[in-house]
């Protein structure tokens, strides 16, 4: 019996990959399909890249029941351990479960991880006290399936943090704009500071986990380095802000994969990009595809503002206009409701520029589900 929502099934095989001459990109699963992910396999002549295998059902204000919620986590979960188990790297942008696996599910899901090489988020530094809890658990897990037998505690060892990155230099433009803001804002800005020092005086006192390798599984740590794997280099930034400067959801990295010219780019959770520093690196980064989340406007009032749907409508057209990229896939938190009438302006942009900016589903043939599911 086929669900109302329609299943992502074995009719669009072959319609869910990007091809970049010698780079092939295959969406495996996203929010537009109908479940909490940002996943793609990332395939060169010379290796196999998996991207953040994780995946959570919609939130509750979803407009589709629960059951249906769950069905739809487990169809991504399928289609990320039956391609990704062919990977030859794991990459892991942050410690969100719809970015990685939860610990309780890594045993059944250990062909995708045993073996590998992982290039993961530090879980020592620029992390929030939620992602490190969780990276934690991740990794300790790996350990522990990759046949690890002494206690992971004994890969911990004493903090050793120091300040190489300012994120106030690193945000030169951002942060002038926070400086300048009055009344509300500037307390929201002073609030964040003082968040941001205490989780700095964190990364100085707790235990740090070192890299490791195990049973064939190798762990490194991926923040603001490169990897090449014979002709195709990784690139990571330094840790970015999850959504707006400063926000205490965290930090992640971005990467791009690059082989024989050709270029491919994915941002990670940076929610539009909201910051401008943010659009800035992916246009000098040149990339040719894109996959991106745009801002979660479901959130609107309470988590984000109609200054940073300016700010994300602004940078979006700045990297239309001057990244000139063939695609940009723009799915994640942007499709977890109606989003086209408020971003109105960025596919007109788009249209002008023949730059192609589509969700997941609508690369293969689909609406997104938000388009298609009743409201309550």
């Amino acid at each position: 019996m086929k669900s109302k929502t329609e299943s992502f099934s074995e009719e669009f095989r072959g319609r869910d990959i990007i091809t970049l001459d010698s780079i092939k990109v295959r969406l495996l699963f996203f929010d537009s399909l109908g479940a909490k992910c940002s996943s793609v396999l990332v395939e060169t002549p010379d290796v196999s890249i998996l991207i953040d295998p994780g995946a959570a059902g919609l939130q509750p204000s979803f407009p589709l029941p629960r059951e249906e919620k769950i069905r739809l986590r487990e169809e991504a979960f399928k289609r990320i351990r039956h391609y990704g188990t062919s990977s030859d790297i794991v990459v892991i942008t942050h410690y969100h479960y719809d970015h990685h696996v939860h610990p309780s599910r890594i045993g059944e899901m250990a062909c995708l991880f045993r073996g590998k090489t992982l290039l993961v988020k530090d879980p020592n530094q620029w992390i929030n006290r939620s992602q490190r809890s969780r990276a934690l658990k991740f990794l300790s897990e790996i350990y522990r399936i990759s046949g690890g037998n002494e206690p992971f505690e004994g890969l911990m060892e004493t903090s050793r943090f120091k300040m190489t990155s300012d994120p106030f230099e690193r945000h030169p433009k951002t942060t002038s704009l926070w400086r300048r803001s009055k009344g509300k804002k500037l307390k929201v800005y002073q609030a964040k500071k003082r968040w941001f020092e205490k989780i700095v005086e964190s990364w100085k006192r707790n235990k740090w986990v070192r890299i490791f390798e195990v049973g064939g599984t190798k762990i490194l740590f991926a923040d603001g380095k490169e990897f090449t794997f014979g002709n195709t280099r990784i690139k990571f930034t330094l840790p970015l802000f999850h959504g707006q400067f400063l926000d205490n959801v965290g930090w992640v990295i971005g990467l791009t994969v690059e082989h024989a010219g050709n270029k491919f780019l994915f941002s990670s959770d940076l929610q539009g990009p909201i910051i401008e520093e943010y659009a800035e690196w992916i246009i000098n980064s040149k990339p040719e595809v894109i996959v991106a989340d745009g801002p979660p406007l479901y959130t609107y009032g309470f988590m984000i503002g109609k200054e940073d749907i300016k700010n994300v409508i602004d940078n979006m057209q700045r990297i239309i206009c001057e990244a000139r990229p063939s695609k940009i896939i723009w799915d994640h938190h942007i499709c977890r409701g109606i989003f086209k009438p408020k971003m109105r302006e960025v596919y007109s942009c788009a249209k002008r520029k023949r730059v192609n900016i589509c969700t997941a589903a609508e690369h293969m043939g689909l609406k997104p589900l938000i388009e298609r599911v009743k409201p309550p």
